[in-house]
């Protein structure tokens, strides 16, 4: 059990690091730069070092999966607002 909350703490600090390196790079580059440094941090170092280059492809593919999600709910929201403005403004609302 605490070996499960561990790598769950250790996970978090991973996705941390990509998403503030994310923010100064590139996505791939981000994720790359993330597990060097938890790997010399020590966390889940023997995982990453096993698992690298899935644990990279997955990185990616997930964090491109979110943002791009996130950019068609927006849309989806504005093009909801832009409809309902446009039926209040027809039914004189």
């Amino acid at each position: 059990m605490k070996k499960h909350i561990l790598y769950n703490l250790y996970g978090t600090f991973y996705v941390a690091k990509v998403r503030s390196f994310a923010e100064q790079m590139p996505l791939d580059d981000a994720v790359q730069k993330a597990v060097t440094e938890c790997i010399q941090e020590n966390i889940l170092a023997d995982f990453l070092r096993k698992n690298q280059a899935e644990v990279i492809a997955m990185s990616i593919f997930e964090y491109d999966k979110v943002e791009e999600e996130k950019k068609l709910r927006k849309a989806e929201f504005d093009t909801g607002v832009e409809q309902g403005f446009k039926q209040g403004v027809e039914q004189g609302d």
